[in-house]
Protein backbone atom coordinates (compact mmCIF):
# COMPACT_ATOMS: atom_id res chain seq x y z
CA UNK A 1 0.00 0.00 0.00
CA UNK A 2 1.70 3.49 -0.51
CA UNK A 3 1.79 5.78 1.50
CA UNK A 4 -1.07 8.33 1.30
CA UNK A 5 -3.31 5.24 1.00
CA UNK A 6 -2.30 4.00 4.39
CA UNK A 7 -2.60 7.84 5.97
CA UNK A 8 -6.04 8.04 4.29
CA UNK A 9 -6.95 4.66 6.12
CA UNK A 10 -5.65 5.53 9.30
CA UNK A 11 -7.53 9.12 8.91
CA UNK A 12 -10.71 7.36 7.78
CA UNK A 13 -10.43 5.06 11.22
CA UNK A 14 -9.86 7.63 13.49
CA UNK A 15 -12.33 9.76 12.82
CA UNK A 16 -14.78 6.65 12.72
CA UNK A 17 -13.19 5.80 16.34
CA UNK A 18 -13.74 9.11 17.42
CA UNK A 19 -17.40 9.44 15.68
CA UNK A 20 -18.39 5.87 17.67
CA UNK A 21 -16.81 6.90 20.83
CA UNK A 22 -18.09 10.20 21.29
CA UNK A 23 -21.72 8.73 20.41
CA UNK A 24 -21.56 6.21 23.09
CA UNK A 25 -20.70 9.10 25.58
CA UNK A 26 -23.52 11.14 24.56
CA UNK A 27 -25.85 7.90 25.13
CA UNK A 28 -23.87 7.08 28.31
CA UNK A 29 -25.02 10.62 29.31
CA UNK A 30 -28.36 10.65 28.43
CA UNK A 31 -28.91 7.30 30.21
CA UNK A 32 -27.84 8.33 33.04
CA UNK A 33 -29.78 11.96 33.02
CA UNK A 34 -32.68 10.81 31.70
CA UNK A 35 -34.45 9.60 35.36
CA UNK A 36 -33.86 13.46 36.38
CA UNK A 37 -36.07 14.70 33.85
CA UNK A 38 -39.41 14.58 35.47
CA UNK A 39 -38.26 15.97 38.75
CA UNK A 40 -37.70 18.98 36.27
CA UNK A 41 -41.37 19.33 35.32
CA UNK A 42 -42.58 22.23 37.22
CA UNK A 43 -39.42 23.93 36.75
CA UNK A 44 -39.79 23.86 32.84
CA UNK A 45 -43.43 24.34 32.96
CA UNK A 46 -42.40 28.04 34.55
CA UNK A 47 -40.10 28.34 31.63
CA UNK A 48 -42.42 27.85 29.12
CA UNK A 49 -45.06 29.78 30.42
CA UNK A 50 -42.88 32.47 30.86
CA UNK A 51 -41.52 32.14 27.38
CA UNK A 52 -44.11 31.52 25.45
CA UNK A 53 -46.32 34.21 28.05
CA UNK A 54 -49.52 31.57 28.01
CA UNK A 55 -50.10 28.95 30.39
CA UNK A 56 -48.10 25.87 30.05
CA UNK A 57 -49.18 22.54 31.51
CA UNK A 58 -47.11 18.98 30.80
CA UNK A 59 -49.34 16.04 30.56
CA UNK A 60 -46.67 13.84 30.25
CA UNK A 61 -42.68 13.44 29.38
CA UNK A 62 -40.99 10.72 27.35
CA UNK A 63 -38.17 9.35 25.21
CA UNK A 64 -38.06 6.74 22.59
CA UNK A 65 -35.95 5.60 20.21
CA UNK A 66 -37.87 3.37 17.81
CA UNK A 67 -35.14 2.46 15.41
CA UNK A 68 -33.61 0.53 18.89
CA UNK A 69 -36.40 -1.68 20.00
Amino acid sequence: MKTWQRRLWKSIAAVFAAVVITLATVIGVFRLLAPLVPGYRAEVERWAARALERPVSIAGMGARWDWYG
